[in-house]
């Protein structure tokens, strides 16, 4: 598979890359010892002359990972990361069905070096099994001999967790920020029933995961909670 060198500068709305891949029975059986999913609809025809498909489907998630290759043919050299992707499944898709993934550029975004890419499945019938959006981050080419760094921006975390009652009802949130104030990604999650201890800790991991993803090097991190920064420093015990 070719892999081009293609920097920023050079896309525009309207780009386009593509990948066909008929999707065999061998196909759906390595995807399930693969994934683990051996739901019967997927592996056990009996079962799935039962359901509204009549016959064995292939894995949703199967047929959306092609969706990451016509992302990667888009990108071309040098690389980057795929920073989120949506997913809508409209149709089954079976085996021996012949799938077209395509991404396309809908919108550029200099500021962030990142791509809004409209993204489908389709079928030998022409019919749209998948349809989604992803963004892309396209990195810089690295100057001679030296490695490219892949989140050289400055990024900030500003995390908190608390409860309501301790414990009690909890959440916790998480904000990434670079330089200029832009948001770069937003966490937020109901815990259940936590101390507000356990909702900052898990605010905080929520918050560097997230940054991780973001693919971010070096990282200045807020927080609210006095307790989380002495039990890392030390100075108090974690239980």
């Amino acid at each position: 598979m070719p892999y081009d060198e293609k920097p920023f500068e050079a896309f525009a709305v309207g780009d386009r890359a593509t990948y066909t891949k008929r999707i065999t029975e061998a196909d759906v059986q390595r995807f399930a010892r693969l994934s683990g999913d051996r739901y019967p609809v997927h592996v056990d025809e009996e079962y799935a002359k039962t359901t509204r498909f009549g016959r064995r489907i292939a894995h949703g998630m199967l047929t959306a990972s092609l969706i990451s290759t016509a992302n990667g043919l888009l990108l071309q050299r040098p690389g980057g990361i795929s920073v989120s992707q949506t997913l809508h499944f409209r149709a089954a898709v079976y085996p021996g069905d012949t799938i077209t993934a395509a991404s396309e550029v809908i919108e550029v975004i200099p500021s962030q070096r990142r791509l809004r890419c409209r993204t489908t499945c389709t079928n030998q019938r022409g019919e749209v099994v998948i349809d989604g959006e992803a963004i892309e981050q396209k990195d810089a080419a690295p100057a001679a001999g030296v490695l490219p760094d892949r989140a050289p921006r400055a990024v900030t975390l500003y995390a908190d967790g608390g409860a309501r009652g301790n414990p009690g009802p909890a959440a916790l949130g998480a904000v990434l920020e670079d330089a200029g104030g832009n948001v770069l990604r937003e966490v937020g999650e109901y815990l259940g029933t936590a101390t507000n201890n356990v909702a900052e800790w898990r605010a905080l991991i929520a918050g560097l995961e997230a940054a991780l993803a973001e693919g971010v090097r070096r990282l200045k991190v807020r927080l609210d909670s006095e307790l989380v920064v002495r039990q890392l420093s030390g100075a108090y015990r974690v239980k």
